[in-house]
């Protein structure tokens, strides 16, 4: 008897089969899936402070600058801004 750990994950439509299939992971999806909004405003936060915290270390603090505007106008040109 083989061990299939897609046999263990949840079953969402058969875009979801066929994305497992094509070879995505779908497993951070499932975890992201369990969470409250606040909890993924919260891991969201996390994450970006530790890209911050690395960019600190390896990107002069010009780049840094440039990245954050071009970053911080998508955001606001996604929100109609």
């Amino acid at each position: 008897m083989s061990f299939d750990p897609l046999a263990e994950l949840p079953v969402h439509g058969p875009a979801w089969e066929r994305a497992r299939e094509a070879g995505t992971d779908t497993a951070l999806l499932e975890a992201h899936l369990q969470m409250t909004p606040a909890d993924r405003i919260r891991a969201l936060g996390q994450a970006n402070r530790l890209e911050w915290d690395i960019q600190s270390r390896t990107l002069p603090a010009e780049l840094r600058e440039e990245l954050f505007v071009r970053r911080a106008r998508a955001k606001a040109a996604l929100l109609g801004g």
